[in-house]
């Protein structure tokens, strides 16, 4: 128990390090100090806006040519954060409200824009500020900045963002979804991933069906053969198999490059992501066979991580789809009877931390956003989701039959918080 306590403290400290990483790669202006009463300076910039347009006032400028743009990427709090925001003064109540993904041609007239989102969230403010088009920033509170400039076109912009807008990643891989072309963003990741789970549900019929044609044995995916053979080092008790550790490896970094594709998708940043990614989940990864390989050498029993090559396959597809499956490898074990009880609540306890581990780096860039944070809060509250998937090889089967309510509380319970922290909040 000590023991496991400790792995636990290990996971909620791992997020940590990551709170000094690098930021959004356009750095912000110098900031113009500004008061207490941030309405008043929120009217001074509309002001310096209405003298851009030549002293036209600022209620005919909107009602004419104005547009609020709404980020596709902002979460649901975020938007509804902005949106109250901007209704604290009312001549924002006369713009006319467009999608991010359907307003690029805005940028090629005179219009008068307020884009809410930064540049992970927002398109328009990813392209400005990739074209290095702002000019002024505003620092409207400790958590909420305005940026202004002039469009290609001539009109003014306001970027109107949270921290996170600047300081997190845009998810790239989403963007350039295969499903993208069908449905609007903010649905791929759902829709990726009711896709991938039935492509994992799907493996054992197709293996199946295919043995059935060319006449072969057929393997089951999740539950093959323990190989007891030993080769490996005995630390302290806890035996240590050399085989394992590459399987543990491979894992990583099929799960870990997965991961960095959706934030980074085919751009040069995949392979600095990826291979902060893979650290991260390697780390995660060994920690994990710690307390496996302890519990083998305690109840003498053998559990092994293998390498699955289908499964790292199906993680990186889904991927390219929106969602990565946490399906690079799977344990296989040969567990006494009186000690399969505590074997599957090991696996329920162990999903449970990388749950928790997920939640506590949403927290962590909640308050201090960081570029790398989000990836890692995806690794590790995927890792839940997927494992407590009821479909072979996945450690859902086992806890389910060891107790079905348990089981379905914590899948009712890891589907909706991976999405809402990920995706929607």
């Amino acid at each position: 128990m000590r023991f496991f306590a400790l792995f636990t403290f290990l996971l909620f400290l791992l997020p940590l390090w990551a709170a000094t990483g690098v930021t959004y790669k356009v750095e912000p202006p110098p900031f113009v100090n500004m008061d207490e009463h941030s309405k008043a300076e929120l009217n001074a910039m509309l002001r310096d806006v209405s003298d851009s347009y030549g002293g036209i006032p600022l209620r005919e400028i909107i009602s004419q040519r104005g547009f609020l743009v709404i980020g596709t990427d902002l979460s649901i709090a975020e938007r509804e954060a902005m949106l109250a925001y901007a209704k604290q003064n009312p001549i924002f109540s006369n713009f006319k409200k467009a999608r991010d993904t359907e307003s690029m041609e805005l940028l090629r007239t005179d219009s008068f824009l307020v884009i809410l989102g930064g540049p992970s969230q927002n398109d328009l403010a990813f392209y400005l500020e990739k074209e290095e088009m702002v000019k002024r920033t505003w620092n409207i509170s400790d958590s909420m900045m305005a940026r202004s400039g002039t469009t290609p076109g001539g009109g003014k912009f306001i970027i109107l963002s949270d921290l996170r807008g600047y300081k997190n990643l845009r998810k790239e891989g989403i963007i350039s979804s295969p499903l993208a072309g069908i449905m609007p963003r903010e649905y791929i990741p759902i829709a990726s991933f009711l896709i991938s789970i039935f492509g994992l549900a799907a493996i054992p019929v197709i293996r199946i069906y295919l043995a059935g044609i060319f006449k072969t044995k057929e393997r089951d995916t999740g539950r093959k053969k323990v190989d007891e053979k030993f080769t490996g080092i005995n630390l302290f008790g806890v035996p240590i198999r050399f085989r394992e550790i590459l399987s543990v490896f491979l894992g990583a970094f099929f799960y870990g490059m997965g991961v960095a594709y959706l934030y980074a998708g085919f751009t040069l940043e995949l392979i600095p992501m990826g291979i902060a990614s893979v650290i991260f989940v390697a780390l995660l990864y060994y920690l994990r066979s710690l307390t496996r390989w302890f519990f083998d050498g305690r109840y003498k029993t053998h559990t092994e991580y293998v390498f699955w090559g289908t499964g790292g396959s199906l993680c990186w597809i889904s991927s390219i789809f929106g969602f990565t499956l946490q399906t690079p490898g799977f344990e296989v074990e040969k567990i006494p009877e009186k000690f399969e009880k505590k074997a599957a609540f090991m696996k329920w306890a162990v999903l449970s931390v990388a749950m928790f581990v997920g939640l506590s780096i949403f927290i962590i860039n909640f308050f201090f956003p960081n570029e790398s944070l989000p990836v890692f809060q995806t690794v590790a509250s995927a890792i839940a989701v997927t494992e407590i998937l009821p479909f072979v090889p996945m450690p859902g089967v086992l806890i389910k039959k060891w107790n079905f309510w348990l089981w379905a509380v914590t899948f009712f319970t890891f589907v909706p918080i991976y999405f809402l922290i990920n995706f929607y909040v």
